[in-house]
């Protein structure tokens, strides 16, 4: 459903309409002309177009390098889901590994306690 929005920036009655809600419409623009408000606190003496075209440059900044940041955490989580991915594969399906003799033997077979060793027989000389 479209909505129609009016607000107001730099002194410039606007009739918005949107797929969005209007408080969100309404919201935005407020944004917008808090924007510009700062830049005209600067640049008290530039027409109010440079001021508008100063902040639509922040703004496109500021979506770029958030675009920049969003691709490289897809690629780190794409990374880590991967690896992931890898370590739990290799978790779930344990390898058979075999023990050497010398390890088996050393127990009995009820794994409890080491096997004594035969202590040797003293001669009596």
């Amino acid at each position: 459903m479209k909505n129609t929005v009016k607000v107001n920036l730099c002194s410039q009655n606007l009739v918005i309409v949107s797929d969005e809600p209007a408080e969100y419409v309404m919201k935005l623009a407020q944004d917008l002309g808090d924007r510009i408000s700062e830049i005209e606190k600067v640049n008290k003496y530039k027409p109010a177009i440079s001021n508008v075209l100063l902040c639509a440059l922040q703004f496109l900044d500021e979506k770029n390098k958030l675009n920049d940041e969003l691709e490289k955490l897809k690629k780190e989580n794409e990374r880590l889901s991967a690896e992931n991915n890898r370590l739990s594969s290799t978790v779930s399906s344990p390898r058979s590994v075999a023990v050497p003799k010398k390890q088996q033997s050393f127990f009995d077979s009820d794994m409890k306690q080491p096997k004594q060793k035969a202590s040797p027989a003293k001669s009596r000389n």
